[in-house]
């Protein structure tokens, strides 16, 4: 099972106008589109680059024709603060001191201002701020 036929109809072209456009051969075309013959590697990337879409589209094996990476489906997960900063305890100083810079960087503002974060938790805040602090205490320990 392949999209080939779906996407050359798509396209408004004759099985001999697609072996034509793609050096192959109008035969090996046709028992590919009704699945008497399997696919070779070499017409996947063939047909892939000649319609634009992936191998994995082109084979049915997803159903995203281009890798779009703003299309990609991620599983939700609910974060807790908590959650968080018990995972954090699991790196090194170092480690940690990384993912800081990452997370600065992120927050930082082309402007250069820092990204205020709010809570509606008291106790979330007081721990935040412990937080900030044992990491200030580790990135001023490094230099």
């Amino acid at each position: 099972m392949n999209n080939l036929k779906m996407l050359r109809e798509r396209m408004g072209i004759s099985i001999r106008d697609l072996a034509d456009k793609t050096n192959t051969q109008p035969a090996s075309i046709s028992k590919i589109e009704n699945g008497t013959q399997g696919m070779a590697e070499h017409y996947s990337r063939i047909f892939a680059d000649f319609f634009d879409v992936t191998i994995d589209f082109l084979l049915c094996r997803s159903d995203y024709e281009q890798f779009k990476p703003d299309k990609v489906i991620y599983k939700e997960k609910e974060i807790t603060y908590s959650s968080v900063i018990s995972n954090l305890y699991k790196f090194s100083k170092d480690e940690l001191l990384k993912i800081s810079g990452a997370v600065d960087y992120m927050l930082e503002r082309k402007d250069g201002s820092k990204v205020e974060i709010k809570t509606l938790d008291e106790n979330a805040s007081n721990n935040l701020q412990k937080d900030k602090n044992y990491l200030e205490k580790i990135s001023t320990k490094k230099s």
